[in-house]
């Protein structure tokens, strides 16, 4: 099914989401997904770059683990990021699959596929976090401009600084219409919401969990089958806290040779993108949504309603 303008949409081939991409990048190799043994219980923290991935995770882990201030998102031999793995990473050990499927707690796993790349499972949890579209811009580029030139020039990819925002702006985050890819974020979107009707999806926007965090987490915990008690809620709201998460940076953040140390998490306010867009700059992006996604998901994403 092509969206606006031919952008393509999600595939509405049946009743669920058909995968129809198995897409290989510097970032990505959804193939991997191919050697993942399915159980019943999996999560799936299914989001685009930039719009609460690490916030997910740590809540997720946090009400797996009884709001235990002392337990990270980390498997002792995957190393950062692994109880919510970004599976389709292609960089990792050798053995990711072969660990992963020996794993004996429950598994969080963590993907930037949309419903046309990640595989879909009637019986996994889905947990598709969505952004104000002008927060996620500026989130971005201050995640860009963070990572290290050797790191990215290694893989190929441009590099930008502070000074380069309007150029990044046109070149990847309103990227050209025959160059769309599965980083764009509008696209990411578009293919998404028509299965939000699912009863194993759960669409999470990201104000409404900023600003109702406690009974947004209850929701999660019983969307996902995850018995908890008022004090573990209480301990899971703190520990998954910006204030908490930035004190404890370096059990989230990517290896120093990937991206320079304390730039990964940020206040996670919403509206950051107004010291960093022009009028210009925020017209455009929501034009852009409104074309793409439609404007009841842009009201959606903007508003949480």
């Amino acid at each position: 099914m092509l969206g606006v303008r031919g952008f393509r949409s999600a595939r509405l081939l049946g009743s669920v989401p058909v995968r129809t991409q198995q897409k290989k990048g510097p970032f990505r190799n959804a193939e991997l997904w191919n050697e993942l043994q399915p159980r019943d219980d999996d999560i799936i923290i299914a989001t685009p770059y930039k719009t609460g991935t690490t916030w997910m995770q740590q809540i997720t882990n946090q009400l797996l683990c009884g709001g235990n201030p002392e337990v990270w998102p980390i498997h002792p031999e995957l190393g950062p990021h692994s109880t919510g793995l970004w599976v389709e990473f292609p960089v990792g050990p050798p053995n990711k699959s072969e660990l992963l499927n020996n794993m004996t707690t429950r598994r969080v796993l963590k993907t930037h596929l949309s419903t046309t790349g990640v595989p879909y499972n009637p019986s996994w949890r889905y947990l598709f976090v969505l952004r104000d579209p002008r927060d996620v811009c500026a989130s971005m580029f201050n995640h860009a401009i963070s990572m290290q030139k050797d790191f990215l020039e290694s893989l190929g990819e441009k590099t930008y600084t502070q000074a380069d925002f309007d150029t990044w702006f046109k070149d990847v985050f309103m990227m050209p219409d025959n160059q769309r890819t599965d980083w764009c974020y509008f696209q990411w979107v578009s293919e998404v919401w028509p299965w939000r009707h699912l009863s194993n999806f759960k669409f999470i926007n990201y104000n409404n969990l900023l600003n109702n965090t406690r009974q947004e987490i209850a929701d999660l915990a019983k969307f996902c089958n995850i018995p908890v008690t008022e004090g573990v809620l209480d301990a899971v709201t703190e520990n998954s806290s910006f204030s908490f998460m930035k004190k404890n940076e370096k059990y989230f953040e990517p290896p120093e040779q990937l991206m320079t140390r304390g730039r990964f998490i940020n206040k996670g306010k919403i509206g950051n993108h107004k010291n960093l867009l022009s009028e210009e700059h925020k017209e455009a992006i929501l034009n852009r949504s409104k074309e793409v996604c439609g404007d009841e998901a842009t009201e959606w994403l903007i508003t949480g309603k």
